[in-house]
């Protein structure tokens, strides 16, 4: 049994299943299912009318981890339903999020006026490049960090 088989059953033979359920970020099992990759599953949820345009704690939507996880399937699928685009908390498009050509371009296609929203975009050789400071500095914070040593933790 697979992942989409244990999804019929637990919303059709399930007690109280709720589609839009929570985790504690408050994400739902369509973002799951985004952030996965799991294209069988998103289009279930869609079609058994999950929340397409639920925001997570950090404001993100179904579409941004599809985006940023580089799963054009889902962004497509998304897209034909007519998905909002907002900003998530760091005040990011999905189009800011994208790694890959395929899906800057089909988002692009969809709402061309996103282009211009943040520091934008660069494509090249087939590959989206940021343009954003933050992301450079994201970088180096998490290429430099490193978790404390029990000594630095013992006088707190």
């Amino acid at each position: 049994m697979g992942f989409y088989d244990i999804c019929v059953v637990l919303l059709y033979h399930g007690e109280l299943t709720n589609i839009n359920s929570r985790t504690s970020f408050q994400r739902t099992p369509l973002h799951l299912a985004c952030i996965k990759g799991h294209s069988a599953i998103v289009e279930f949820f869609i079609r058994e009318q999950a929340d397409i345009n639920c925001t997570d704690i950090e404001l993100n939507t179904p579409l941004h981890y599809a985006a940023q996880y580089g799963h054009l399937v889902i962004v497509e699928m998304l897209i034909r339903k007519k998905v909002f685009y907002l900003r998530n908390g760091k005040g990011c498009f999905p189009i800011d999020l994208c790694r890959n050509k395929e899906i800057y371009e089909a988002l692009l296609n969809d709402l061309p006026q996103l282009e211009s929203c943040g520091y934008g975009r660069t494509v090249y050789n087939n590959v989206v490049l940021s343009n954003s400071r933050e992301d450079m500095v994201s970088k180096l914070l998490h290429k430099y960090a490193k978790p404390p040593n029990a000594k630095d933790t013992d006088n707190l």
